[in-house]
């Protein structure tokens, strides 16, 4: 299966949050990211299995901190 890197407005639409939300929870160490180049990307399969693993509502309750 070929790897699917997301950029961040990608990211922020496939989980229906704004990309600020993102670019914060990436600043914070909060979901699991790269750099590629200078830019932020995100591997689809890694922010699933995150987002399976958390507790439920903890990174949404964060984005406002």
């Amino acid at each position: 299966m070929e790897q699917r890197l997301l950029t961040v407005r990608e990211l922020a639409n496939y989980l229906g949050v704004n990309r600020f939300s993102v670019y914060r929870w990436v600043e914070r160490q909060k979901i699991p990211h790269r750099r590629v180049g200078g830019l932020i990307r995100f591997d689809l399969r890694e922010v699933d299995e995150f987002m399976t693993r958390r507790p439920t509502g903890k990174i949404h309750a964060e984005a406002g901190r």
